[in-house]
């Protein structure tokens, strides 16, 4: 009688640690799947940024309106993805 409780009790604490553990690879799996869109957004980012800024002081070295409120939301988005990246 005495071992059927001490099996029991095993079985659950195995079934727990079983379901942590499952637990623990999905958030592992889903972390590394949003830091690889994360890595590639900030690639995409800095390509946009290098192309702004080579528009904004190739042509006559004025800004224009669109251009200013592009960099803004530039600059922003830059603020964003990197308290992203640091969050996760």
């Amino acid at each position: 009688m005495s071992e059927d409780k001490y099996k029991e009790l095993y079985n659950l604490s195995l079934r727990v640690y079983e379901e942590q553990h499952d637990r623990y690879v999905n958030h592992q799996d889903k972390a590394s799947k949003y830091l690889s869109v994360l890595t590639i957004i900030i690639g995409l980012y800095g390509y946009y940024s290098k192309w702004l800024i080579d528009k904004v002081y190739n042509e006559h070295n004025q800004i224009e309106c669109i251009e200013l409120i592009l960099m803004f939301i530039s600059f922003a988005l830059l603020v964003c993805l990197i308290v992203t990246w640091f969050r996760y």
